[in-house]
């Protein structure tokens, strides 16, 4: 459901790239997934000032995809030492594998979903892959909403362990 509301029909994409110096070799830590959740999903609700803590992971990788729904606010990220200017309603996805860090952002609204490589599935990785070089998607006010619908829904069934097949439904859910 999420992809599909994402990749339906919609009109333009907007991206600000700003070259980051360059700088010595360093080692970049690897965050996985597991140590957030063993079901391979995690989903956040984001209101006003970012967590301090996220700002202060300075630059790694994932070995999990993040997708960023920012219904309202502005800040900056950083993807492979380009550097985006993020304002709301966007959408904004982060590849596994990509060097990333959280710069700065004001007051915001929106969700964070960090979904593992095989919840995203086959079909959408390549479309993923394709439009990486986009940076963040402009979303339309209807988009925005039905994203946002389904972000609750997942962050709501992610919690509720007693679901029969809980797994499975969170599974269909992100496809």
């Amino acid at each position: 459901i999420f992809f599909t509301i994402l990749y339906g029909p919609f009109s333009s994409c907007l991206y600000n790239q700003c070259n980051m110096p360059s700088r010595r070799k360093q080692v970049i830590p690897v965050h996985t997934l597991d140590e957030l959740s063993p079901l391979g999903l995690e989903v956040r609700k984001v209101d006003e000032a970012l967590d301090v803590s996220v700002e202060a992971m300075g630059a790694h990788r994932d070995d999990h995809y993040i997708f960023i729904l920012l219904e309202r606010g502005s800040g900056r990220m950083m993807v492979d030492f380009q550097q985006y200017h993020l304002s709301g309603p966007i959408l904004f996805y982060v590849l596994l594998g990509q060097v990333h860090q959280y710069i700065a952002a004001g007051k915001v609204s929106g969700w964070f979903m960090a979904a593992d490589r095989l919840l995203v599935g086959d079909l959408f990785q390549p479309v993923l892959q394709e439009a990486a070089h986009q940076g963040p998607l402009l979303v339309t006010p209807e988009q925005t909403a039905a994203i946002s619908s389904v972000m609750a829904v997942l962050d709501s069934a992610r919690h509720d362990t007693a679901m029969p097949y809980y797994k499975p439904v969170l599974n269909a859910l992100v496809n």
